[in-house]
């Protein structure tokens, strides 16, 4: 009498059908791509990169919660191989790299976890053993510390390109030392004054009204904080940076040696000139000079060049004095202004410098 034939052994991912059925969809992973690119330049455009990164978030963690771990049950929440392939690319938006300009600005973090997540479903089908790996839970870290990285970034002061390819200094109101409001009366009020203390001391400068100002924070606490005033109606970025060092060891052992308190002339004029490469990579000229404003003595240094993260022209006109235990540096710095601008703005300077208060 026949037997009958034993059935076939049951595979593990019979009752799974995405991953059972599971092909590769090369073309829908592009489109996928593609839209991605579309959402996040619409999303950022419309409510800012900070609200977009957490909308992003919400949304990457939902589908690999929902949707991804869904694929590897019996009742996915797709179960097409192309459907699946676009939304493991389209559902990373947040565009971190520029690739091209044929088609603009793709995603390499959707990139990245596009093909991490299609490869678990297809190691899942051909190995017939379900493997969901970790790639959705690096995706939500990710995502989540990308929204705490942006909204730091977008509250500090920093280079950001224009269209045109040059740059120019953001100065987001959360950093300022003062409020929105008056802010607001400051850039309206031309004939006031502000009267501003140098962090770390108690010597004082007057601006106009019309300048903004914050506190730039040292990340070194052996330095004191400084000063950032920026000027109004100036087309690309200019700034003026105040700072006051301590240099009482220096000047202690100065006047245990020579009985004296010395002046600024003890710096020497190369240590001047060595100050203008911080900032400017490749000076085309340089000078340095002793000047006299209010009886105070100090050096003036001014250089032209080009820095290293642009082409761009950039011209800087500094002070230095030294009263008391204090080094007072006032640097202004300019990007491709105009020479009536530029020679404007040397002239506040020059005005900041002479109205300074030194105790």
């Amino acid at each position: 009498m026949p037997q009958p034939s034993s059935p076939a052994p049951k595979s593990k991912i019979d009752n799974l059908p995405a991953i059972k059925n599971w092909k590769p969809a090369p073309i829908f992973s592009v489109l996928g791509l593609l839209a991605s690119v579309v959402v996040w330049n619409n999303l950022a455009s419309y409510v800012g990169e900070p609200l977009a990164c957490a909308i992003q978030a919400i949304v990457v963690i939902i589908y690999v919660l929902v949707f991804y771990r869904s694929y590897f049950t019996e009742k996915p929440r797709i179960a097409s191989s192309k459907g699946i392939s676009f939304l493991n690319y389209a559902i990373v938006f947040h565009t971190t790299a520029s690739i091209g300009d044929i088609i603009g600005v793709l995603c390499v973090a959707s990139v990245i976890f596009g093909v991490f997540l299609n490869r678990n479903l297809k190691r899942s089908h051909d190995e017939e053993d379900p493997w969901t790996g970790i790639s959705y839970i690096v995706a939500i870290v990710f995502f989540l510390a990308l929204v705490g990285f942006t909204t730091w970034y977008e509250g500090i002061p920093h280079i950001i390109a224009n269209g045109d390819g040059t740059y120019k200094m953001t100065q987001p109101a959360a950093n300022s030392t003062q409020d929105s409001s008056s802010s607001t009366a400051h850039q309206s009020q031309e004939n006031t004054l502000q009267r501003l203390t140098i962090p770390g001391t108690n010597s004082q400068i007057t601006i106009s009204g019309e300048w903004k100002y914050l506190t730039r924070n040292n990340s070194d606490k052996s330095l004191n904080d400084g000063l950032v005033l920026i000027p109004p109606s100036t087309g690309k970025y200019a700034g003026l940076l105040v700072y006051a060092t301590d240099m009482s060891q220096y000047v202690n052992e100065y006047i245990n040696q020579y009985g004296e308190n010395p002046n600024v002339e003890i710096i020497d004029k190369d240590a001047v000139l060595g100050q203008n490469s911080v900032t400017i990579n490749s000076l085309q000229n340089e000078t340095a000079e002793l000047v006299e404003i209010n009886g105070i003595e100090y050096w003036k240094a001014q250089a032209e060049g080009t820095s290293s993260d642009s082409n761009l022209v950039r011209k800087s006109v500094s002070y230095f004095c030294l009263v008391g235990t204090n080094l007072y540096e006032y640097t202004l710095f300019t990007t491709d202004e105009s020479d009536e601008t530029n020679e404007a703005l040397a002239a506040d300077l020059e005005q900041i410098v002479a109205s300074a208060s030194y105790q």
